[in-house]
């Protein structure tokens, strides 16, 4: 297949996780805590292999609200350690750690507010309908040969809209959503270009396509690459590592 697929299935591993009835973000991602409870705040924790919920920020208690109480609170957390005897700063599993993080953020100004509210005007859209979003993502891979691939997902953004599917939060653009900016980048296969599995060569944005085909040793390097690309593909292989990408940020390629 593609790719830029293997940066898809990537993002995917940590999209939404559901973790003992609940739904995070992601690892390390915090969130506010819509559940109730006595805290305000949650983050799905993982360190190695380990996974533990965090809880911090007690509802009934203000946060950031002033340099004073900011440098008090920072400086008197910095020293808080565990049944251990360890410091708790630093560590993941603690709600020290969090709450200095998002709560007390060294970085934002003392206004009350978080390192969230910070992020909120560069959040891209969130999809209103996950239901509808799971049947169009089905409907776009059976259409598409069956497997998880960019182009799958362009058109099961299509499908979601054109059946009602609605979006929260900013419009995305090529600079926040990576759909948007390999759209804009005009992928492409290199030899015969056909939607889906249908294309020959290897995938790759328009300009790289042409620049590569305008010299001698770039139209080398494609035989070389559809070369790979048809091992990887005859061998079961969804992805091939013909070299064209090597220590390049795909996102980024012209």
């Amino acid at each position: 297949m593609y790719m830029r697929d293997k940066i898809i299935s990537n993002l995917i591993k940590t999209a939404e996780i559901k973790y003992r009835g609940q739904t995070f973000p992601g690892y390390n991602k915090p969130v506010r805590n819509d559940a109730g409870g006595t805290h305000k705040m949650k983050v799905l924790a993982k360190k190695g292999d380990k996974v533990k919920v965090v809880r911090f920020g007690h509802r009934s208690y203000g946060h950031n609200y002033s340099p004073k109480a900011k440098s008090n609170y920072l400086k008197r957390s910095a020293g808080i350690r565990n049944k251990s005897g360890e410091l708790t700063k630093n560590d993941k599993f603690s709600a020290n750690h969090w709450a200095r993080k998002v709560l007390w953020p060294q970085n934002r100004k003392a206004d009350g507010g978080t390192s969230l509210d910070r992020k909120k005007t560069a959040a891209v859209a969130v999809k209103r309908d996950p239901s509808k979003w799971e049947a169009a993502k089905r409907e776009a891979k059976a259409k598409m040969g069956g497997k998880h691939s960019a182009r799958a997902m362009q058109l099961a953004t299509q499908i979601y809209k054109k059946k009602g599917g609605t979006y929260a939060g900013n419009k995305p653009s090529a600079s926040t959503n990576k759909l948007k900016k390999w759209t804009k980048q005009k992928w492409q296969w290199s030899g015969k270009d056909k939607p889906g599995q249908g294309g020959s060569g290897v995938y790759l944005p328009k300009k790289s396509v042409s620049a590569l085909k305008n010299t001698r040793a770039g139209r080398q390097k494609l035989v070389n690459a559809t070369r790979e690309k048809l091992k990887a593909t005859r061998s079961g292989q969804q992805f091939s590592s013909h070299g064209l990408h090597e220590g390049k940020n795909r996102s980024k390629l012209k």
